[in-house]
């Protein structure tokens, strides 16, 4: 029984034969990729790193977070984003969840810059689950009102849009990855699209090692000094990440197309089941993920579907339950009502695009069977 997986993006033949041409000295692949970018986010700033996470750290060192600073993000967020806040000995301050949208939620979002209003807050790190953007005209007005940041994390929702605008042409700062995964990764790499200068110059800086990009050439033409003028870090894409990551951008519209068109066959085929509610409606999702929610017995459920070779994910573990931040802010399992609701039901069920309709009608007859006979 071929086995289904929830999240796939297999290298083709062609990214194969790219790959190998871009090694020659003569193709800048990196240069490529970083202009594709630009002509998809007009007017903003493109710095490219090795991996999302990078770019999540390079995010904060642009806006010079430091000791004791707080930031705030969303508790359903992935791990990665408060763990590049408390490597600057800063601070996340987490809030809940939507129910239905799974973003961060406004109402507690107002509370914590109630609460946290002060110099040291500095910005709110919005994350767009399973690429459907947040509430960001609401965001943005609560943001300008207590003078601080937002920062997208887009995930790999590249083209994901918010009324028409593309996400990332207005705000500080957003950060995208890009990868393709199998049981092991394959390749990594990641992005950010800046809308300040000064910020945008920061972040060039300090992803080179904070070697500034004047020294280079500056002795005559010798080539060998060099001057570094802040503490950075090595976080630039390599060049055979570069041609991985090229051919996914160029192909981003088909990608979201065929995403959509997976998601609306579940829409059709999974509706009314008893046991099952699926993801909210939007025509701007991306659908980077399909989520439902499993109304009991969600472990099980996923199992079952396991023993029947599809597997499926969860998007994501709220921080609070995790030991690392439960035990350093002594946080409860309660302590976020909505993520603790969601979390009992929420499950990630397969959609990339090298899902066949046949294996998507598999995937919506194995869920129907189930729900069929679902104690």
């Amino acid at each position: 029984m071929k086995e289904i997986s929830c999240f796939l993006n297999v290298i083709t033949e062609d990214d194969k034969e790219f790959l190998i041409k871009s090694l020659d000295d003569d193709i800048n692949t990196i240069q490529m990729l970083e202009d594709n970018l630009k002509e998809i986010y007009k007017g903003s700033h493109i710095v490219l790193t090795n991996n999302h996470t990078a770019a999540h750290h390079l995010a904060l060192s642009a806006i010079d977070l430091k000791r004791g600073d707080k930031v705030i993000c969303s508790v359903n967020s992935f791990p990665t984003i408060a763990q590049s806040i408390r490597y600057f000995d800063a601070e996340p301050i987490f809030v809940d969840v939507e129910l239905d949208s799974f973003n961060i939620d406004i109402a507690s979002l107002e509370q914590a810059l109630i609460k946290h209003n002060h110099k040291k807050l500095r910005a709110v790190f919005v994350n767009h689950t399973a690429g459907l953007a947040a509430k960001l005209d609401e965001i943005r007005e609560l943001c300008n009102k207590f003078n601080v940041a937002v920062i997208n994390d887009c995930g790999f929702a590249l083209g994901m849009e918010y009324k028409g605008e593309l996400v990332g042409s207005k705000d500080l700062i957003s950060s995208f990855g890009f990868n393709a995964m199998r049981k092991d990764p394959v390749f990594a790499g990641g992005f950010l699209v800046i809308n300040d200068d000064k910020v945008y110059e920061r972040a060039k800086l300090l992803n080179s090692n904070g070697i500034s990009s004047n020294a280079w050439g500056n002795d005559g033409n010798l080539g060998y000094f060099y001057d570094v003028t802040d503490i950075g870090h090595e976080y630039e894409i390599t060049k055979v990440c570069a041609s991985l990551a090229l051919s996914k951008v160029k192909n981003y519209k088909y990608y979201l197309k065929r995403r959509r068109e997976i998601a609306k066959i579940y829409d059709e085929e999974l509706k009314n089941l008893k046991h099952i509610k699926l993801p909210a409606i939007d025509k701007e999702h991306t659908f980077l993920r399909y989520i439902i929610k499993v109304d009991k017995n969600r472990d099980n459920f996923a199992r079952k579907l396991k023993e029947m070779g599809i597997n499926t994910g969860i998007h994501f573990i709220p921080l609070n339950f995790l030991t690392y931040y439960k035990q350093k802010y002594n946080l409860k399992i309660n302590d976020f009502p909505n993520a603790l609701a969601n979390y009992a039901q929420i499950l990630s069920i397969p959609i990339h695009i090298n899902l066949s309709d046949e294996d998507v009608k598999r995937v919506c007859d194995a869920i129907k069977t189930l729900d069929s006979s679902w104690i």
